[in-house]
């Protein structure tokens, strides 16, 4: 999946977690942040703490490169 934006990325951590059968308040409590902020980043809150964002995508197996 090429991600271009915020919910290009929003949309592959909601993926990820779902085919690890996760709701958002487990993958909050492994990453010590609320499941109001997982919702708002798997929606593409475009304000997201960009580290926060990446160890949740990391966490959840996602692999992301850049690409020049």
């Amino acid at each position: 999946m090429e991600i271009r934006n915020a919910r290009d990325l929003g949309r592959a951590i909601r993926s990820a977690r779902e085919a690890r059968q996760l709701t958002q308040e487990q993958v909050a409590a492994a990453m010590g942040v609320s499941h109001q902020w997982i919702s708002e980043v798997e929606r593409g809150k475009p304000n997201a703490r960009i580290g926060a964002v990446i160890a949740i995508a990391t966490a959840l197996g996602l692999r992301l490169d850049a690409k020049v």
